[in-house]
């Protein structure tokens, strides 16, 4: 029992205290409701940041006196090389006719005239012995003017010896001009100035070289040798004979063969004109 009355003490004390609260609350607040719980106001909603306007550029009229102008676009451009030479303007010059290349003939007399003062200029025995034997060798090139000049030699143990060395260096043959046929044959297109198969009588241009007989009595045939191998067997000693196996053309088609023996001699060579 005494424990349930200590239990009803201890409420009646509580709601005692309670009550004693309210009454305070209740005189110390001003009249009017009772101002409940404060509500949370709701966030404000973030607003879009404004994009500003950009600014129309004033024309130029318009501009401020005093601004700054806009700076020009420089292009760098690479400096030449220390070495670098600029190019002339180009300019057309008329060049100069150029003289036409002189032929074989041409240089071989110039060199001839060159040799021939060369040796009236020399005093020297032995020199102008080489010098003499130096120009003999003219004779293949032009031999009527080679032999004018030995013949014209005042010192006759010099004249001797220019022409023992153009009967050394001349060519010697039949002196004939030769060129092959379509069928390979050896065709004479000409004779030389005194010349040992024209002044037989008996050969004529166009008539053609079938072969000759060699000294050990053989024929040997000319058709397909070449033009180096004919004047190497018509050509040889002066004096010595070869026997030619000739064909001429007839106006019947018939060919008519015959035989004619040649002594050799020397070639005379001289310049065309």
């Amino acid at each position: 029992m005494k424990r349930r009355g200590f239990q009803i003490l201890a409420v009646a004390a509580a709601v005692l205290a309670t009550g004693g609260a309210v009454r305070y609350f209740w005189h110390s607040a001003p009249p009017g409701p009772v101002p409940s719980a404060p509500e949370r106001e709701p966030a404000p909603e973030p607003r879009a940041k404004a994009v500003p306007e950009r600014p129309e550029s004033p024309p130029p009229a318009e501009a401020k006196r005093g601004a700054a102008s806009p700076k020009p676009v420089v292009v760098h451009q690479t400096p030449p090389p220390a070495s670098f030479v600029p190019p002339p303007s180009r300019t057309i010059v008329a060049r100069p006719a150029q003289p036409a290349p002189e032929s074989r003939w041409e240089a071989a007399n110039r060199f001839f005239e060159l040799q021939k003062k060369a040796l009236e200029g020399e005093t020297d025995p032995a020199k102008r012995m080489r010098l003499i034997r130096a120009i003999a060798k003219n004779v293949r090139i032009n031999t009527p003017a080679t032999l004018e000049w030995a013949m014209g030699l005042e010192n006759p143990e010099e004249r001797r010896a220019a022409l023992e060395a153009i009967n050394r260096d001349a060519l010697v043959g039949i002196g004939a001009r030769i060129r092959k046929d379509r069928e390979g044959w050896p065709e004479i297109v000409d004779t030389t100035v005194m010349s040992a198969i024209g002044s037989t009588g008996k050969v004529r241009p166009g008539d053609h070289i079938l072969g000759m007989v060699d000294p050990a009595g053989e024929t040997v045939g000319f058709q397909g040798l070449s033009m180096r191998e004919v004047v190497g067997m018509l050509r040889g000693p002066a004096g010595s004979e070869a026997h030619l196996i000739m064909e001429r053309p007839t106006e019947d088609g018939r060919p008519e063969q015959f035989e004619v023996t040649v002594e050799r001699s020397m070639i005379v060579v001289q310049p065309r004109e």
